[in-house]
C-alpha cells in the first residue's frame, strides 16, 4: 500500500480505496464519482476491486480496534459551526506495534483524533478473488 494524497477536499474515501487496492485516485472517482461518500460509495468501490467492507461500524472513537485488521474510519468534527465529515484509514498494530491512522487530507500518519472528533471504524478485508 502506498500512500497518496486527496487531490480534492471531498475525495478522501475514493484516496483510501486507492491506496488499498493499489489503483490511483482517478480510478476510483471513474467508479463512484468525486464528491462526498457514504459507506455504501466505499463499499461498492472495495467490492469492483476485490475487497469487502462490513456494512455495520462495530467500534466507536475514541475506542481503537485492537487487532492487526484494517479499517476505515469516517470522523465527523465541528469547523466553522458546521459539523464537517472525513474519512481515514486505520491499520491496527503496525510493524511499530501501534495503532495508526492515515489522513488523506494531509498524507500523514497519526494517532487517535483529538477528543473533539467522533467516528465510526468499518472493517475492512480482502475478499473475492479479483
Amino acid at each position: 500500500m502506498r500512500d497518496q494524497v486527496q487531490p480534492t477536499p471531498t475525495t478522501c474515501g475514493q484516496t483510501l480505496v486507492a491506496m488499498l487496492v493499489g489503483v490511483n485516485t482517478d480510478d476510483v472517482c471513474g467508479l463512484i464519482g468525486e464528491g462526498f461518500t457514504y459507506p455504501r460509495d466505499l463499499r461498492k468501490a472495495l467490492s469492483h476491486y476485490g475487497f469487502e467492507m462490513e456494512k455495520r461500524s462495530t467500534h466507536k472513537l475514541p475506542d481503537m480496534p485492537a487487532d492487526s485488521g484494517t479499517w476505515l474510519l469516517f470522523g465527523q468534527t465541528m469547523r466553522d459551526h458546521r459539523l464537517v465529515g472525513h474519512w481515514m484509514l486505520c491499520c491496527g498494530k503496525r510493524g511499530d506495534g501501534l495503532n495508526g491512522i492515515y489522513c488523506p487530507s494531509c498524507g500523514m500518519w497519526s494517532g487517535i483524533p483529538s477528543s473533539d472528533w467522533s467516528g465510526r471504524f468499518y472493517r475492512v478485508t480482502e475478499g473475492k478473488e479479483r
